[in-house]
């Protein structure tokens, strides 16, 4: 078995075609991995979706049979050819798809350097698959042990000032261009998960209204929950009219702010509308984009960062990551000796239980007893120092697998038969 990485994300893939293979997954990251772990090559897989990256995580028999298997059901999903995504695919096997998961929950592969939202993000793509039944133990203790990595990661010197969000690197932007935060009137347009993230960081703002829009009918039950005003159908023009600011990030086919919309609903205020197109399916159509009141700062505007670079010390970063992919990597090597070592330890005292019972047929119980009490001790002796050598041989880079100790130490397994 060997961990399996299939991933597109911004660096390599355009937005567009993020957006194509993330198809669907509003309905839940993990239908992806529901369709993968179907096929028998592959024993569990685990999605991760963001606005900027589509990862799937896999245990799988083969690299290449996963690999295929996954790059096909994508294919369909985004409705192009299998090969018009080798260009653009990230694929990764063992230590890497270990150490790419760490930095990744990290913040450190992230569009902006040191974000704080995707640990959340990984940690619930963890919680999805367990619900949907698609994970396994090697992936489990992936994910957990990337939760722990991006906690350690988060805690050093200078990471404060490079725990940011893509939602506050497109604010950036907007303030230097003159956008006044604090009392603004704000739109959210979509109820998902970052939705939440987006009204949270306008409370701590101190915005002065937010109003939440959903075309699919949940602002009502949002807006309750989290305490803002629900935007009606009907009422989304007043509100576009007096807004200072709307964030998009619902991701739906069709647009919500056309070019008619907004200019109908701003035609007695002209001043500036600031929106941040935060969606990868954008919310905002392509006549509405250069209307001549409209700020529009989207995804594409983000690069990665650039304000926060060397607020971490990215030797002491990488020295972190690297200690806990070889301890992940060590520690899954240990523990895949370990049937073979419980089948070793069965088939000695299986014989020592056959040998004493013929001993007892023979020479009764006292005898029996003490060849028994010999025989433990004995094997126990003889079995200590092979089996402490197949857990060393385990640990030592991969270089020796365990059954291939285990048999260099006592054979072919039939002939412990």
């Amino acid at each position: 078995m060997v961990l399996v990485l299939v991933g597109f994300n911004y660096r390599k893939a355009p937005l567009d075609l993020l957006a194509r293979l993330s198809e669907g997954s509003t309905k839940g990251a993990q239908t992806i991995s529901r369709e993968l772990v179907k096929n028998s090559e592959i024993t569990g897989a685990i999605t991760l979706n963001t606005c900027n990256r589509l990862e799937i995580y896999l245990q799988a028999q083969d690299i290449d049979q996963a690999y295929s298997i996954t790059i096909n059901a994508l294919a369909r999903r985004a409705k192009v050819p299998p090969e018009s995504l080798a260009t653009t695919v990230e694929l990764h096997s063992g230590n890497s798809v270990v150490e790419n998961l760490f930095r990744v929950a990290s913040g450190l592969n992230s569009m902006v350097i040191g974000e704080s939202e995707i640990s959340g993000q990984v940690s619930r793509s963890l919680v999805e698959a367990r619900r949907e039944k698609t994970t396994q133990p090697t992936l489990e203790r992936l994910f957990q042990s990337a939760a722990m990595v991006s906690k350690r990661i988060s805690g050093l010197s200078g990471h404060d000032r490079a725990n940011r969000s893509v939602l506050w690197a497109a604010l950036d932007i907007a303030i230097a261009r003159n956008l006044r935060l604090a009392h603004a009137n704000t739109i959210v347009v979509g109820t998902g998960a970052y939705a939440r993230v987006v009204v949270s960081a306008f409370k701590d703002a101190g915005v002065g209204s937010i109003g939440i829009y959903s075309s699919t009918g949940r602002a009502k039950e949002f807006a309750a929950t989290h305490n803002i005003s629900a935007i009606a159908d009907d009422e989304l023009s007043g509100y576009i009219a007096r807004a200072d600011l709307i964030v998009t990030c619902s991701g739906n086919k069709s647009h919500v702010l056309t070019a008619s919309v907004l200019t109908q609903a701003r035609a007695g205020n002209r001043s500036m509308l600031t929106i941040l197109d935060l969606a990868l399916q954008s919310d905002v159509s392509e006549d509405a984009k250069t209307l001549p009141f409209i700020d529009l700062i989207s995804l594409r505007d983000i690069r990665g960062g650039d304000d926060y670079e060397g607020a971490l010390d990215n030797s002491e970063v990488d020295e972190i990551i690297k200690t806990h992919t070889d301890d992940f990597q060590r520690r899954e090597r240990e523990r895949s000796v370990v049937p073979e070592i419980i089948a070793l330890r069965d088939h000695v005292a299986l014989t020592i239980e056959n040998e004493v019972e013929r001993v007892r047929s023979s020479s009764g119980d006292e005898v029996a007893e003490q060849v028994a009490e010999s025989l433990r001790r004995f094997s126990s002796k003889l079995l200590h120092k092979p089996l402490t050598r197949a857990r060393a041989s385990a640990s030592l880079n991969g270089e020796m697998l365990p059954e291939e100790a285990i048999r260099l130490l006592f054979g072919e397994p039939s002939d412990l038969q």
